[in-house]
């Protein structure tokens, strides 16, 4: 946007409408119809050009059944909605027929968005307020409205719909513009502005100057510079603040705070903070640079030692600044329960006056009794470095919003300074016991300088060594390259290995090798231990080995034929390194071509190197064992829910048995008389007939009563009434079976089932699931069975994969169907087929698909996971398949396939293969 002379519209000389519409219809490209015509009514109603929009919106919705279950369906819906609001002039008689036609269109998107909205409120929720505040805007139910314009707008922001945000705070300004309240009009109109410019809609930015020019004066006027850059601070450095009084310390109790601390002073006390390494001159800068531009006159700061005591370092006053190392708790010369507080709960503390409550009951502000106190944390990357204490004794209302915002940030920028010169006071107490252990040893003041200037160097290295993250992780190809290449480069020596033993401790080899003239890596070198004792001897005995002369050194002269005349080797240095007592293997730095002396700076650092090899390959080990707990904890919630289920299986399939051999009982008695009970109905006939045959002619009385009863319908009907009982009891027994065929309980070895039957028995439980309901028809159960062997399985398994299948379609179905009329579904009925044949030599392939709305190629990879589910939250939990899985291929050695396509439906292929 921005770029065409009409914002509004869709074209350009490289884009030509029509040429792209008429070839858009010439290959039948629905979908792409569908997204033109609805970005253009989008785009006219941004532009307030509402007619236009409503009928390119007209167009969309004729082309509207290819984007179904899109997104953009969605969004369409809402969009127009809006349009066919806008539409509808203020003035028009609301239920007149033609706002009637618009509102009818509106009231049938939104009973589609409600539920949207109530499935997912973080994606729809917000819409469906927007369309209903704007229906309540021509209702001129104004609270109603005023209500749902900010609840799509806290709505919108909560899920980061930035552009549906600044529509609707829009749509707000006007609602109130048009009310008369204009103040309120320009809050919301400014808010627009801000969204629209954080989404990049410059053309809408340039709209929205041109007709709310009055509305967002106060954010165009030169003047805003200064505000922003306060509310540019605190969004990089927010704050926590705690205060009983800030609210009422006005941001402009200092003198034109916006203009004092300005961008320039920000950078120039920035870079002056960033520009110190050593701790003391930090913290005598920071302290006086804050106290400086904060308005306080005294300022304190406190910080942990390396035995996490923490101790006041710096105390600063106008003239003079005490640097120091003094325990809290032995400071009564400061607020210690304060910064205890401020510590434990990193929360920004700020008292304005003697008389207001604090968070903590301190001895020093009791007795002191400053007019302004601040109290802030110092936090590096969301760990506290340290608390810095500012007060004035004499006036109130110093730290209000803005100068703790700006200081807020300075304390930022300065924890990290902290923490870097932390731990370049940390490198500079390794490099000064390194340099004392030389004093030591008698070595010269001029080598002394030089050594320590080496120790700077490998001890920042060694620092940056420990900080790798791939140390940590156990990630040994990167460490190990990391290691090796960091070691050459510090020691400048050529050649810098690391060697690791096998298991057998009979052979050792290079794990990674890097050469400074071929600046490469390299592996797999390979030596056998035996074929060189001393060195290995000499090795195990001291943990470091500096050899100026490898040729002639007793330890190393094994190597010379063969390895060191081959590399031109002359110097070594290798260090060793243990795990669980054992020596598991070498550091090996390699100087070619001149001998070197090895400093003591130098074994030290290569015995360190082999310290973070070792430190490694235990976190390689414990990320290892890590991983198995997590494995294990996750097979074992997966057994338990397994157990739970068989459990229930089992407690099932007594209980079905209980109730079979209940109903078994008395349907026996039932069926076993209803045969006895038509053999002597056939007797009374025949005796009855008998009767008939000799007295034809009964008497009067015996002649009515036989009309009365109807005794030839009755002696017709009675057979009927029989057959009917004995196949109401077929079918209570066929009942009974099914369900204690589906729910027996596996023992603990294979037996031989019919797979058909344990199909037909899950089918006879989803049975009420399966029939016909309001919202859809009978989902058509299409079976294909093969001719299949019994084969050795474990049925109630099966039988639950079988469940959890089917289970599922049916679900899917019923989700399908709340999106589909009840006639699209009759004309296109839901099925699903079962198909079963054999495969292979005596291996059984169980086909169940469905033609419903098909899984995402994403989707299927997944589907098998734990806790992977594509119901709603609360309807699935992701075990179902993962056990079916499981079931089929680690307790039957079989294999679980799933095909799909979205659109196309779902088919799942099972597996048994022969024993």
């Amino acid at each position: 946007l921005g770029q065409l002379a009409s914002p509004s519209t869709l074209g350009s000389q490289s884009f030509d409408i029509e040429a792209i519409l008429q070839s858009l219809r010439e290959i039948n490209f629905l979908f792409g119809l569908h997204y033109f015509y609805f970005h253009q009514a989008h785009l006219k109603y941004l532009f307030h050009d509402a007619q236009p929009a409503f009928t390119f919106s007209t167009l969309a919705r004729e082309y509207l059944e290819p984007v179904t279950g899109f997104i953009i369906e969605h969004v369409f819906y809402f969009y127009d909605s809006l349009i066919c609001l806008a539409c509808i002039p203020q003035s028009v008689d609301i239920n007149g027929d033609v706002a009637s036609a618009f509102l009818e269109r509106v009231q049938g998107n939104q009973n589609k968005m409600r539920v949207l909205a109530s499935h997912a409120p973080m994606n729809f929720k917000h819409k469906y307020d927007l369309v209903q505040a704007e229906y309540h805007r021509l209702l001129g139910n104004r609270m109603e409205a005023i209500e749902l314009y900010d609840s799509a707008i806290c709505g919108a922001k909560a899920h980061n719909y930035i552009q549906e945000e600044a529509l609707a705070n829009e749509l707000a300004a006007k609602f109130y513009l048009d009310w008369g309240k204009e103040k309120v009009a320009a809050g919301y109109m400014q808010e627009s502005y801000y969204c629209y410019t954080h989404w990049g809609a410059k053309a809408k930015i340039d709209d929205l100057e041109q007709r709310y020019s009055h509305l967002l004066k106060p954010i165009l006027s030169p003047l805003s510079s200064e505000v922003n850059l306060i509310d540019t601070l605190a969004t990089i450095s927010p704050s926590n603040v705690s205060s009983p009084s800030l609210d009422n310390i006005s941001s402009s109790t200092t003198t034109s705070i916006n203009t004092a601390l300005d961008f320039a002073s920000v950078l120039k006390a920035s870079q002056a903070i960033a520009d110190s390494i050593e701790l003391d001159e930090l913290l005598q800068r920071l302290t006086q640079i804050i106290l400086e531009l904060a308005g306080g006159d005294r300022c304190a700061l406190f910080m942990p030692n390396d035995d996490e005591i923490w101790e006041l370092r710096a105390n600063t006053t106008p003239s003079i600044t005490d640097l120091c190392a003094e325990p809290l708790d032995n400071a009564s010369h400061v607020p210690a329960q304060l910064v205890h507080y401020v510590k434990n709960t990193q929360e920004v503390i700020v008292i304005d006056g003697s008389d207001v409550e604090t968070p903590v009951i301190d001895n020093y502000l009791s007795h002191q009794q400053p007019q302004s106190v601040l109290c802030l944390p110092l936090l590096n990357q969301g760990t506290l470095v340290g608390v810095l204490y500012l007060q004035n004794q004499l006036t109130r209302g110093v730290f209000s919003r803005d100068r703790i915002t700006f200081l807020n940030f300075l304390c930022a920028q300065a924890a990290s300074s902290l923490e870097k010169a932390r731990l370049y006071q940390q490198s500079q107490r390794n490099a000064e016991r390194l340099e004392r252990s030389l004093i030591a040893l008698g070595e010269a003041r001029e080598e002394l300088l030089q050594d320590e200037c080496i120790m700077r160097k490998q001890a920042l290295a060694l620092i940056d060594l420990s900080q790798n993250p791939a140390i940590a992780q156990g990630n040994v190809d990167v460490a190990f390259r990391s290691l090796t290449e960091t070691t050459a480069t510090t020691l400048q020596v050529e050649r810098v290995s690391i060697w690791l033993f096998d298991e057998d401790r009979t052979h050792i080899q290079c794990t990674d090798l890097f050469s400074v003239p071929t600046q490469q890596h390299s592996d797999g070198a390979r030596l056998n231990v035996a074929e060189y004792p001393t060195y290995f001897t000499a090795i195990a005995q001291d943990a470091i080995l500096p050899v100026q002369d490898a040729w002639n050194n007793p330890a190393t002269i094994e190597f010379r034929n063969g390895y060191l005349d081959t590399l031109g080797i002359v110097s070594m240095l290798d260090a060793s390194f243990y795990m669980d007592c054992e020596l598991r293997g070498l550091v090996c730095c390699e100087q070619l071509h001149r001998k070197r002396d090895w400093s003591q700076a130098d074994q030290n650092f290569v015995r360190s190197v082999a310290n973070l090899v070792a430190l490694t390959l235990e976190s390689k080990r414990h990320y290892k064992k890590s991983e198995a707990l997590e494995q294990a904890l996750a097979d074992l919630k997966t057994s338990q829910l397994q157990m739970v289920q068989s459990e229930k299986m089992s407690a099932l399939g007594n209980l079905v048995a209980g109730i079979a051999h209940e109903i078994n009982n008395p349907l026996g008695f039932v069926s076993g008389n209803i045969g006895e009970l038509r053999l002597s109905f056939h007797d009374l006939v025949d005796c009855l007939q008998a009767y008939r045959d000799a007295y034809p002619n009964p008497r009067q009385d015996v002649q009515e009563r036989l009309e009365d009863t109807d005794i030839d319908f009755v002696l017709d009907d009675l057979p009927k009434m029989l057959n009917s009982m004995k196949s109401g009891c077929d079918r209570i027994r066929s009942i009974s079976t099914s369900l204690r065929m589906f729910s027996r309980a596996d023992t603990e070895s294979k037996v031989k089932a019919n797979i058909h039957e344990g199909l037909d028995s899950t089918l006879l439980i989803l049975k009420y699931r399966l029939k016909a309901k309001d919202f859809r028809p009978e989902i058509q159960v299409i079976k294909n069975y093969g001719e299949l062997p019994d084969i050795n399985c474990f049925p109630g398994q099966l039988n639950q994969v079988f469940m959890n299948i089917l289970a599922n379609a049916i679900d899917m179905f019923d989700e399908m169907a709340e999106r589909h009329s009840l006639d699209g579904l009759k004309a296109n009925p839901q099925q699903i087929q079962i198909q079963t044949q054999i495969s292979g030599t005596h291996g059984v392939e169980i086909v169940i698909r469905d033609n419903g709305k098909g899984m995402s190629e994403d989707v299927c990879t997944k589907i098998f996971d734990r806790k992977f589910t594509t119901k709603a939250v609360g309807k699935g939990t992701g075990l179902g398949l993962a056990i079916a899985h499981q079931v089929i291929v680690e307790k039957h050695g079989g294999y679980l396939e799933v095909k799909s396509e979205l659109g196309q439906g779902t088919e799942f292929v099972i597996h048994l293969l022969p024993e």
